[in-house]
């Protein structure tokens, strides 16, 4: 076997992979509704559009916000449905790449670099095995030894080892079983990638300039001298009292800041590289690499945070992987085994306990010190327990009636989760929006019938039509609880505005006053509300 395809196809936990592809998915969903979608507002304007490939500028339809507000709103409806579904195959993955890759390839307009990445990251996850929770958490059954007449020896010293683990590992701990192993192709091409990601990115920054902290003061908009403009909060105040305490400070300190940046991205970019080989080495020095890229990974991208760098969604993406592919793989299972609900595992009172008392410091925390991200995650960790347990009895009820079920009730999931699905798409209340969720609504039809005339696999659609109605419900939350309609309507009609569209522009303030965060945007909007019909009682619905 050679040296690539021992790399490749080296046994990992397969809870990693499993991870990986689930919460990439999920996470990929909220970020293309919350951080992508209003930017739909420019796509178009004018009738003029660039597309980032020549090719897709002769095939693709007319670009305009609806159609870019349609793609973006399936690719997250799309992605959480199967990220729910117990199995998806990868044709499905496949679909999700390409409605993800044509949402900023179509104009020049999306220029983030980590969209590009998320695109190789779903091609990579089109090659992860396909598992369910249980095979990717539950212990593997072990093959039956026997032993040789005459091995009395061997029988009694395996005995002994077997007390012994029962001994450390009570009958009926769930938790503390040993972890299945996968070959997963794909998930060491994703490691790869990512290593690459860190290696350019801290070649990119051995220029002077950088290593002399004069780019990163720019980068945090901070004057010359290193210091905040007045009146301006400092995004280094910590970091800056940190390393004065070891006496850096002025040129020095920025001298240290530039450097440690390309070495923290080094570090990381091996730790990626020998990530795959995580669960099979015993050698101490690679295990320390782990530890010391999960420390360097997760400082680096808080830090970012922490300063207020503007580079979307990136930094939750990198810090779930660095956590997936450096942490150890029996931590992994424990934490997935208590989030999952999974057939023939349960939860002690210990783990119930330590749950809601991490959901109540959360919650505590993050409204008492105005993070609300952090509040909304407690909420969600204390509605934890009881959707899990409710989702356990209702798939060991599904379990026990597997011979039972009939194609009705599999129909009827479906067709529960289109009709959810579509509402969502109308309840957003943006354009675009219900067309892609109609169409979702019939490619899920049309795996219905794909499951039950060539397949034969009634069960197999209760988990899209489940996923389907979370995406639902999801894409309402997504809107209701963030401002991506406000910014979208005032964008999209200040676009129109200087075009001297005037009755589009109308009706877009008139939506922008409607999701106003408070009563000066709302008030603001309005104003233009009624200059835009002042203008269209004047000129018509277009300025001449």
């Amino acid at each position: 076997m050679s040296a690539l395809s021992r790399t490749l196809y080296v046994p990992v936990a397969a809870v990693r992979p499993y991870l990986a592809l689930k919460c990439t998915l999920i996470l990929l969903a909220f970020d293309v509704w919350i951080a992508r979608l209003y930017k739909g507002h420019g796509h178009g304007a004018g009738g003029f559009n660039v597309a980032h490939f020549g090719l897709l500028d002769a095939v693709q339809p007319s670009i305009s916000a609806p159609l870019y507000v349609g793609v973006i709103v399936l690719t997250g409806a799309l992605c959480l449905t199967i990220a729910i579904a117990s199995r998806p195959p990868r044709a499905l993955i496949v679909l999700a790449f390409l409605l993800h890759t044509w949402s900023w390839a179509m104009s020049m307009l999306d220029s983030y670099q980590h969209h590009y990445l998320l695109s190789i990251v779903l091609l990579a996850l089109a090659f992860f095995p396909r598992l369910t929770a249980e095979e990717a958490l539950l212990p593997p059954s072990a093959p039956v030894k026997r032993d040789a007449p005459g091995d009395e020896g061997k029988r009694k010293r395996r005995k002994k080892k077997q007390a012994e683990k029962k001994k450390e590992a009570p009958e009926g701990s769930a938790l503390l079983r040993p972890f299945p192993l996968v070959s997963a192709g794909g998930y060491a091409f994703l490691a790869a990638s990512v290593a690459v990601v860190y290696a350019y990115t801290a070649l990119s920054k051995t220029d002077p300039e950088w290593l002399a902290g004069a780019a990163l003061k720019s980068v945090l908009h901070l004057q010359e001298n290193g210091m905040p403009a007045p009146g301006r909060d400092d995004p280094i105040s910590f970091f800056r009292e940190l390393a004065a305490s070891f006496g850096l400070a002025g040129e020095t300190f920025w001298w240290f800041m530039g450097h440690s940046v390309v070495g923290v991205q080094l570090v990381c970019a091996l730790g990626y590289l020998l990530a795959p080989f995580r669960d099979v080495t015993t050698a101490l020095w690679m295990h320390a690499l782990g530890w010391l890229a999960l420390f360097t990974a997760l400082s680096f991208h808080l830090g970012a945070e922490y300063m207020g760098l503007e580079i979307g969604w990136f930094s939750y993406y990198m810090i779930g992987y660095a956590l997936i592919f450096f942490l150890p793989g029996r931590w992994l299972v424990i934490a997935a085994r208590a989030l999952v609900p999974l057939l023939g595992a349960s939860l002690g009172p210990e783990v119930i306990a330590a749950r809601i008392l991490a959901g109540l410091v959360l919650l505590a925390a993050g409204f008492g010190a105005e993070l609300p991200v952090v509040g909304w995650l407690g909420v969600a960790i204390l509605a934890l327990t009881p959707i899990r347990l409710i989702a356990k009895a209702a798939w060991t009820r599904e379990a026990a009636s597997r011979e039972t079920q009939t194609h009705h009730v599999a129909l009827g999931a479906a067709g529960i989760g289109a009709a959810v699905l579509v509402a969502g798409g109308y309840i957003a209340d943006m354009p675009g929006a219900p067309a892609a969720a109609i169409a979702g609504a019939v490619l899920l039809g049309a795996g219905v019938v794909y499951l039950l005339v060539a397949k034969g696999q009634a069960r197999a659609i209760h988990g899209y039509g489940v996923g389907a109605a979370i995406a639902g419900l999801a894409l309402i939350a997504s809107m209701a609880l963030s401002e991506t309609r406000w910014d979208f309507y005032r964008n999209y009609g200040g676009n129109h505005r200087r075009l001297g569209e005037w009755a589009i522009a109308y009706h877009a303030y008139q939506k922008a006053v409607r999701y106003a965060p408070d009563d000066d945007a709302a008030d603001s909007r309005q104003r233009r509300v009624d200059e835009m019909r002042a203008n269209i009682e004047r000129d018509g619905p277009r300025r001449p």
